[in-house]
């Protein structure tokens, strides 16, 4: 008897994500407290010599980013199944384009995935600094005591092995933790404003009592290596502002669209109300936990500090900071403010962690389910109803490329292509919602959601304006230069992110040969939308 296109008659996967369930899974994948800390705050004040507008970079940010979340929620809505990019490009454009798409994203998240146990290692510190010495903290700065967190961090998350029902309901404690927080340090932060040089002098006594006023000394010495205190109004072409807005699209796309890769397990997901629903509230929460993590920051730190600060790498001689900005909250926060939002940002961490798993897992999942991987690959538990298989493997290489940035902590540099090359997806997606109402018209007139202005289909402006400001603001990373040797472009990361997609095309054409010798014509699958 032959074998059928796909693996088995029904995928096994459950709808038991609800509209509130979805909102804050794309939230979540998007945006979490350290958004503004890690992502937002540097971009704007440590990368450039001019000032940048930040409300009309976030203008422009959020515009962008809506644009983007209609095009995956239509293409969505008209193939809900857990994969994707991958599932929708391959049924309405070509197969290879959307698994080396997908299989580019998935590798993108592996990183990601990596750099949130990172986080994890680096936020325990943080809170043990509120009731430990620093002779006891040290044993966590030691290779052993970052793989112990490590795999804290890991086996915490392994219980999203037990469904999907356990992560709402984790990411939905979180988010109760995580707005409270953000109200709580925000209101500290706000408090500093005027004071900050005074308090931050007053904790760094502690550390260093012969250097009274370290506030301007780190200033002075981020000057002495290079960096420019008092940069210029920037002119028409607005290189600042827009290397902040390109920064936000970058961290929110194509995550806050995260359903799309969940979308066999989202109920309703038919409804392309509902998803644009979904992705544009969770777009809209990005923006408010943006602006609530860096504003406050920027108003009571100043720029200037800041981007000395973030310019120096976080390295001042004998004060206990990192490169993370939240290093230097115990200067203005109580140590119970302090412990409060490191425990807000471990649950996020958590959180962001499982929920990159959790797409990771349901992208090669579905590549299984149509025998492009071995088919073990889309195993789902009876019991709990999840691809226990595809989840540990991507848990396990998860773990393995953060023990090798223990190794290679030169592997950090490309954190940048977490931010560039899903980019490049998106503009595939947008490029195929352009032209996808005129070159696949038959299954255009089969989608949900097929509204037009005049003659042109609604998706293909959406799509065209999409992409033009996309463009737009990506071309920072070419004509900011701080902004590019800092989280631009380098040759080694083009060399990292060409790849994924050269590994992606080998494994099509290798699969495609092999299931040929097998009598199998993998391009049936293509042909028509998996089964539920």
């Amino acid at each position: 008897m032959a074998e059928s296109a796909f693996v088995r008659k029904a995928t096994g996967l459950v709808r038991e994500v609800g509209l509130v369930s979805g909102i804050l899974f794309a939230l979540t994948f998007g945006t979490q407290i350290f958004s503004g800390v890690c992502c937002v705050i540097p971009f704007y004040s440590g990368y450039g010599n001019f000032v940048g507008n930040y409300w009309l970079a976030m203008v422009i940010g959020f515009v962008c980013v809506v644009l983007v979340l209609s095009v995956y929620a239509h293409f969505s809505a008209a193939m809900p199944r857990s994969g994707g990019d991958y599932v929708f490009l391959g049924r309405t454009m070509n197969p290879l384009l959307g698994f080396t798409t997908n299989f580019s994203f998935y590798c993108i998240l592996l990183v990601w995935s990596a750099l949130n146990i990172s986080f994890f290692v680096s936020l325990i510190p943080l809170l043990g600094s509120t009731f430990l010495s620093q002779n006891a903290l040290s044993v966590f700065s030691t290779t052993g005591g970052m793989i112990g967190l490590a795999m804290v961090d890991w086996c915490i998350a392994l219980l999203q092995f037990t469904g999907m029902k356990w992560l709402m309901r984790f990411q939905a404690v979180t988010w109760i933790i995580t707005f409270t927080a953000i109200a709580v340090t925000g209101a500290f932060m706000l408090n500093a404003v005027g004071r900050f040089p005074a308090l931050f002098n007053q904790w760094s006594l502690q550390y260093v009592p012969s250097v009274p006023d370290m506030y301007h000394k780190v200033i002075n010495d981020a000057v002495a290596a290079g960096f420019n205190p008092n940069p210029a109004p920037e002119g028409p072409l607005m290189p600042a502002t827009l290397a902040f807005a390109v920064a936000l699209i970058g961290q929110l796309l194509p995550y806050d669209a995260g359903i799309i890769y969940i979308a066999g397990e989202v109920k309703k997901a038919e409804s392309a109300i509902r998803q644009h629903v979904i992705v544009i509230v969770a777009a809209l929460g990005s923006f408010i936990v943006f602006i609530g993590t860096s504003l406050p920051w920027i108003l009571s730190a100043g720029n200037q500090f800041t981007g000395a600060f973030v310019y120096l790498g976080g390295s001042e001689s004998g004060l206990p900071t990192t490169s993370y900005i939240w290093s230097l909250f115990p200067a203005i926060m109580p140590p119970w403010g302090v412990a409060f939002y490191a425990v807000s940002a471990i649950f996020c961490s958590i959180t962001v962690y499982m929920i990159c798993i959790a797409v990771g897992s349901r992208c090669m999942f579905a590549w299984s389910f149509d025998r492009l991987f071995p088919s073990f690959f889309a195993r789902v538990s009876e019991r709990y109803k999840t691809p226990i298989t595809a989840l540990l493997a991507t848990h396990v290489l998860a773990l393995a490329i953060f023990i090798m940035t223990l190794v290679n902590p030169n592997i950090y540099t490309l954190f940048g292509a977490l931010f560039f090359f899903p980019l490049i997806n998106v503009l595939v997606v947008c490029g195929s919602g352009l032209v996808f109402p005129f070159v696949r018209k038959d299954l255009y007139e089969q989608m949900p959601l097929k509204a037009r202005i005049g003659k042109v289909p609604l998706l293909s402006i959406i799509s065209f304006l999409a992409i033009i400001l996309v463009l737009w603001t990506a071309s920072s990373y070419f004509t900011n230069m701080p902004f590019l040797a800092s989280y631009g472009i380098t040759y080694t990361m083009v060399i990292f992110g060409v790849s994924f997609w050269v590994i992606g095309i080998v494994i099509f054409f290798v699969s495609r040969a092999y299931n040929k010798r097998r009598g199998l014509d993998l391009s049936i699958a293509f042909k028509q939308i998996p089964p539920a």
